[in-house]
């Protein structure tokens, strides 16, 4: 039995918590079976390594493998296993016998690297003596997940705009739970459920909620994090303290919390160089020495997730009670038109100044799109109105996105009606995006803010030059969220988006129409589009559709990408934008301003 190896990339991640660089190791991996078990056969999963990567791999590894079965897991291991002179990482497991999916991870204890393999393979089954297979475990370090200890459960699905509920789970004995919102606190709850409600404009901003855990006493038993919205590219990690009131027998206890719930392959926290505890996953809690605290000089919490990328929190222990500021980027899409309004390439950073409510910032990097990848979001209308003008918006969009699309950009395509569907969820290839347009087939009503709204999240975790392209032939008719919700979402996620309204037919005269509804309407949708630094298209017959989709792609061929470190600000705040080019008759499009926290 083999299983397929899969070569992993080398990935840097620029972010506020340190990533280090991870090297591939490469890896073959051979699965045996050498016995009868007591619950079914005895395998070996020897991982092999080329005798010019020992250096690399060192003498022992972290590993993990994963068995499952119609994607139900059926084991998860995770351990430190010896390298042999001979290069090879062996364990033994006593698997039934079946047809199974394994995967296996390992990661090197001597330099930043990681391996990864994953296959299909067939465990038989035998006869015999049964082996004792305790001669074959491998000798786990890591503690298992602390299921019992405070911890928020996942993030639901946005898929109202109204609001969200977060959710605790707690120890035995807790008899309230106290949430905070940044440093105030929001709620307390004295019985289940034990959650709080997250309104609408804290979905889109980078929100921190943490959730104390306390007895009938007012005692503390354990407390975690989350952040909604985490800032794109952060794999976020907080050291979480008892407050020395909780201390049993002179220790506390210790939370290492991944706030934006990434899959780990092995979390550690270190006193000083020490290694104190490790887990392979969260909730992650062990109990310190106070001593340990008052002789340490930093406290590190190190994450590595399934992917190879390492992050790497460190606090100075004496100040792990007032926290730790993190700081994300503005980054500004920017595009420069002549007099003639044709997009203007070739300027460089010193052509740009920006300035922040009338203060000017210091740029501090730019970018063009020969060297920002581009990841378009294609939003496109599917209600019942769409029918009978389909095919032919189907062959403008496949068009548009094949012209578009250069090497190393990608575009996702959702469609929305009465509900919103991701019919393509991140694609080089327009190929696919034409396999998904022909999926679509319209009905339904137009929900237009909630489109909008979830566009925006899609890409919220993305970096570089993006777009949202979208395509209606009415306005919003049947939305959770209002206009102000998605010009709440559209001024804090800083993405240009270029909104096309269809021609309904000759009748149709919404430019000169004295309906008070369509004129707000229209208003609402120029409003959006300008203010996020794109622009609206009206009127458009469908027959002039793929002349639009050029224009726009135009645009986003000549974007500018420019980005600087926010000056202090009160969290909420909308900061006003202004960018200007030191050549004259050149006008500029960017975001008008947007709000802190994202």
């Amino acid at each position: 039995m083999r299983v397929r190896s899969i070569a992993m990339g080398l990935v840097l991640l620029a972010v506020p918590t340190t990533a280090v660089a991870q090297e591939v190791i490469p890896m073959d991996v051979h699965v045996k079976a050498v016995g009868k078990g007591t619950e079914g056969t005895v395998v070996e999963v020897a991982v092999m390594f080329a005798p010019e990567d020992r250096a690399l791999v060192g003498n022992a590894l972290d590993l993990r493998t994963t068995l499952s079965s119609n994607g139900g897991v059926i084991e998860d291991l995770t351990g430190v296993v010896a390298v042999g002179e001979d290069g090879v990482a062996r364990v033994k497991r006593d698997w039934a016998p079946g047809s199974y999916d394994l995967s296996v991870w390992v990661s090197s204890r001597v330099h930043p690297a990681i391996g990864f393999s994953t296959g299909q393979l067939e465990v038989p089954g035998t006869q015999g003596t049964a082996l004792n297979t305790a001669d074959f475990q491998s000798s786990p370090e890591a503690e298992p997940p602390n299921s019992s200890a405070v911890h928020f459960l996942d993030v639901p699905n946005i898929n109202s705009f109204d609001a969200l509920h977060l959710e605790v789970a707690v120890p035995p004995g807790t008899a309230e739970v106290e949430f905070f919102h940044d440093s105030k606190m929001v709620d307390r709850r004295k019985r289940p459920p034990w959650s709080t409600r997250v309104s609408t404009r804290e979905i889109v901003q980078q929100s921190r909620y943490r959730a104390v855990a306390l007895d009938g006493s007012g005692r503390y038993l354990g407390e975690d994090v989350i952040v909604i919205n985490p800032p794109p590219g952060e794999s976020g990690i907080e050291i979480l303290v008892a407050p020395a009131s909780a201390s049993v027998q002179g220790r506390l206890p210790v939370t290492v919390a991944i706030t934006d719930r990434i899959k780990t392959l092995r979390v550690s926290l270190y006193i000083d160089d020490k290694l104190a505890s490790s887990w392979q996953a969260c909730p992650c809690v062990t109990d310190v020495a106070i001593k340990d605290f008052e002789d340490a000089a930093v406290l590190t919490a190190e994450v590595v997730d399934l992917q190879g990328n390492r992050f790497v929190e460190v606090v100075n222990s004496n100040g792990l009670f007032s926290g730790t500021v993190r700081v994300d980027l503005v980054e500004l899409q920017v595009q420069v038109f002549d007099s003639h309004k044709v997009p203007v390439t070739g300027l460089d950073a010193t052509d740009f100044s920006v300035f922040e409510d009338g203060t000017e910032v210091e740029i501090a990097g730019f970018g063009t799109a020969a060297d920002q990848p581009l990841s378009v979001l294609l939003a496109v209308d599917s209600s019942g109105s769409m029918s009978g003008i389909f095919p032919q918006v189907r062959k403008a969009v496949e068009v548009f996105c094949t012209e578009l699309l250069e090497p190393g950009d990608r575009a996702a395509l959702i469609r929305f009606a009465s509900e919103i569907d991701t019919v393509v969820s991140w694609s080089s290839d327009p190929s696919d995006i034409t396999e998904g347009l022909d999926k679509i087939v319209p009905g339904g009503y137009t929900i237009l803010h909630d489109a909008i709204i979830n566009s925006l999240i899609e890409l919220q975790s993305l970096r570089g030059r993006k777009a949202v392209v979208m395509l209606s032939d009415g306005y919003d008719t049947s939305s959770f969220a209002s206009f102000s919700d998605a010009m709440w979402f559209s001024q804090s996620m800083r993405v240009p988006l270029f909104i096309i309204s269809l021609r309904k037919g000759d009748a149709w005269r919404v430019a000169k129409s004295s309906d008070p509804t369509q004129v707000r309407n229209r208003h609402q949708i120029t409003t959006l589009a300008q203010k996020s630094g794109g622009n609206a298209y009206f009127q458009i017959p469908v027959t002039e559709l793929s002349s639009i989709y050029s224009s726009i792609a135009q645009i986003l061929r000549s974007q500018y990408v420019l980005w600087y470190p926010p000056p202090p600000s009160v969290a909420g705040e909308f900061n006003s934008i202004e960018v200007k080019v030191a050549k004259p008759n050149l006008k500029v499009r960017t975001i008008s301003g947007y709000y802190t926290g994202r």
